[in-house]
């Protein structure tokens, strides 16, 4: 029988720094390429650390367990996308992207119910989101650095690199040594390239270049909208704590000048989800403090008051300094519209599979077949958490999330009706620091820098800046200046995560993210605390010990599993493609670049992107040796890649290209028809993708199908169009495919 304990018991210093660092150091790393796996290595520390925490707990002689409707709402969301996933694993689908993100949402819940153990105190909760806070300063710090010194130094190393590549390859010497030279310098500037996943030719150059210049800060993530909503919650908390400390004077000045730095960077972004969320967070935060009347209610009007005016004095500051520009307003209805494009594609993939959805890391390739023409990019999620859980999960994510949505709402009803006053947030304030925040940002980057030194040759400089600042601040906090931010009014801090928290969901639901670990264990986070706040004793069960022997077990297996099913293969597949790209598109290495390409699908057989290498390297030895065996080879390894992703479109238009070169040496029917086939695979899977309608379009005139080639070009036309209209670059027809494709359209 479950009994309540008369109190919680503390979890310990350093037991509490290890759970909430696993949350700070996914905001060191990019959270956009989960499905990836290359933060799959914090998935397995979060599995160790929870079979650490299941240890600890034996130590007495019974363990103590946090969980309450807010558990099961989490676990069905996240069950229900492992539900998903395995559906992909047994049928058909990116098997690896999905067996990835099954191991990232098992995380996900046990982050939440780890983090969950430790804010069983007001004093816990206070001093965690005090942490949160100063480590987004230092982020929106680095946020702003970047856009006004590291992109201009980027954007001049671009050009340089560009032009000496073009100046070298443009050289017509017969120096024999001054050739070598050239090209091994051209090989390392390939190689640099793609070790920073630079497009070197295509369209794909102009849609880069264009990128480059937009210059939005994105902190250590790959996109400022990401960098934005955070921050807008950042932002929000920072209001709460003003409020709270306006009536000291010294507390109240450092947490406006952190306000400012995180609003200036939130500007910047360009985020105007971000900025729309944080909005409607202010909105809920005022609103809420507002009806304590008395002494609040002139700091609430005070502290708005300084807040409307610091955004009155940053934008213009930003606008004079190159940060801002007219096109953020007059570019809205167009990003508005962008939304509704997607949304309407993700409508029919939910209407295609209802029940359990395509499955977590597959969206993209089946949003393709559904891509309105005029859309505006080949997205990887829906810019909607809603629509998110409802193509990834189907109905049953749906459940799970509305699971969640209650029980926050029941939350806040709750909130909003509790009175907070308690021993100790009326007592004395006063206890010794113990630095817990500055334990937990340390260690979290101590945690990215370990990575970073063995698996990438060494840790970044800007990790360790801006790490080490957070932890000098947070130290200087907690000790000198701000000790708890809302210990005296833990009204303030209850409404300053719902606002948070609000202004976050505001954020997904034009925004992509919601299935990244790094944003969804945040908004977990801040629910956790709203869980905990005013029941702290009440939801604690007492539990025998092998509940967590065997938990501690269980924790440990799982991160093994995580480890060699996951993190494993999927890393050093990574590290082993891009050598042997690097060989084969650099250097010229053909052999050295097969090797690496076996040996990564030897390690990883569930990834297509080696096969794909192996298939490169078989096509390159055809063209040189006109050897049958080399196509059969390249064929082979492209089906067998295919197999793995079969909702790719690329891989079936490159066997399409494959096939109609063959057909252009050996003149034989069955290439010319196999060509067909895969173009219309491709054209299936992909059909508003004009380059696909043109490749079709040529095997048809190929294979003698006069009308069928004409009405693929006309197709092809006028996608062609919309994209020219819509300003699409990277999806323009080159003007040869266009000559091409008006020549086939003319009756």
């Amino acid at each position: 029988m479950n009994v309540p304990a008369a109190k919680p018991r503390d979890l310990g210093i350093w037991m509490t720094a290890a759970i909430w660092s696993l949350l700070f150091a996914r905001w060191f790393v990019p959270a956009e390429a989960t499905s990836e796996g290359s933060t799959l290595w914090l998935a397995a520390l979060t599995a160790l650390v929870g079979a650490a925490w299941a240890w600890w707990q034996t130590r007495e002689e019974s363990g103590q367990l946090v969980v309450d409707v807010w558990d099961r709402a989490v676990w069905w969301l996240v069950i229900a996308h492992v539900a998903a996933g395995c559906a992909v694993l047994v049928t058909l689908g990116n098997k690896r992207a999905s067996l990835n993100m099954i191991w990232e949402w098992t995380s996900v819940g046990l982050q939440f119910l780890l983090l969950r153990q430790t804010l069983t105190s007001l004093r816990r909760r206070v001093t965690f989101l005090q942490a949160a806070l100063v480590l987004w300063v230092a982020i929106a710090t680095f946020g702003i650095w970047q856009q006004f010194v590291l992109y201009p130094g980027n954007v001049q190393d671009y050009a340089r690199l560009r032009n000496e590549m073009a100046t070298l390859q443009a050289d017509r010497t017969h120096d024999l040594a001054q050739m070598k030279r050239n090209r091994d310098r051209i090989a390392e500037i390939v190689n640099e390239f793609l070790a920073q996943r630079i497009p070197l030719e295509g369209p794909q150059v102009g849609l880069f270049e264009r990128r480059l210049e937009s210059k939005e800060p994105i902190g250590f993530f790959v996109l400022a909208n990401s960098l934005g909503g955070m921050l807008g919650t950042a932002l929000l908390l920072g209001a709460g704590a003003l409020i709270a400390s306006s009536h000291q004077r010294r507390r109240a000045a450092v947490i406006a000048t952190g306000l400012l730095v995180v609003a200036g960077c939130l500007l910047l972004t360009k985020s105007r989800t971000a900025w729309c969320g944080t909005a409607a967070g202010g909105a809920v935060l005022a609103w809420w403090v507002l009806r304590k009347r008395g002494a609040m209610s002139s700091r609430v009007l005070i502290a708005g008051g300084a807040v409307l005016l610091a955004a009155v004095l940053l934008v213009p500051l930003a606008a004079m300094l190159g940060g801002l520009d007219a096109e953020v307003l007059s570019e809205a209805p167009k990003s508005l519209a962008y939304r509704l494009q997607y949304w309407t594609g993700t409508l029919d993939i939910v209407r295609e599979h209802p029940w359990l959805g395509v499955g977590p890391g597959n969206f993209r390739w089946h949003y393709l077949q559904h891509k309105l023409p005029q859309a505006s990019e080949e997205i990887s999620d829906p810019h909607n958490f809603v629509l998110d859980v409802a193509a990834n999960a189907g109905l049953l994510g749906i459940v799970g999330l509305l699971a969640v949505l209650g029980a926050f709402l029941w939350t806040v009803v709750r909130l909003n009706r509790a009175d907070f006053v308690s021993q100790e947030a009326t007592g004395n304030a006063t206890q010794v620091a113990e630095y817990q925040g500055a334990r937990a940002i340390g260690l979290s980057v101590l945690l990215v820098a370990a990575w970073q030194a063995v698996f990438e040759g060494q840790a970044e400089a800007d990790l360790l800046t801006v790490g080490g600042a957070a932890v000098l601040l947070a130290l200087l906090c907690e000790r000198f200046l701000l000790g708890d931010l809302f210990r005296e009014r833990e009204n303030v801090l209850v409404a300053s995560c719902v606002a948070a928290a609000v202004g976050l969901l505001v954020h997904l639901l034009g925004a992509g993210g919601f299935a990244s670990p790094a944003i969804l264990n945040w908004l977990l986070a801040l629910v956790a605390v709203l869980s905990m706040s005013g029941r702290d004793a009440e939801i604690v069960r007492q539990k025998p010990l092998v509940f967590f022997r065997v938990a501690a077990v269980s924790y440990l297996v799982l991160a093994v599993l995580i480890a060699q099913f996951g993190w494993m293969p999927s890393v050093t597949t990574q590290g082993l493609v891009l050598a042997g790209d690097q060989d084969f598109g650099g250097s010229g290495q053909v052999t050295a670049a097969a090797a690496k390409y076996e040996r990564a699908r030897e390690i990883d057989p569930l990834s297509a992107t080696p096969w794909l290498g192996i298939s490169r390297v078989a096509f390159a030895k055809w063209i040189a040796y006109d050897r049958d065996d080399h196509f059969e080879d390249g064929v082979t390894a492209t089906l067998k890649a295919f197999e793995r992703d079969p909702f790719n479109s690329k891989i079936a238009q490159e066997l399409s290209t494959w096939w109609l070169q063959r057909y252009k040496k050996s003149s034989r029917p069955e290439h010319i028809q196999n060509a067909v086939e895969w173009a219309e695979r491709a054209v299936a899977m992909y059909p508003t993708n004009p380059g696909w309608n043109a490749d079709l379009a040529n095997a048809y005139k190929l294979e003698g199908k006069t009308a069928e080639a004409r009405s693929q070009a006309e197709k092809a036309l006028a996608l062609d169009e919309i994209n020219h209209k819509a300003g699409h670059i990277d999806r323009y027809l080159p003007d040869a495919v266009a000559a091409e494709m008006r020549s086939l359209a003319a009756p």
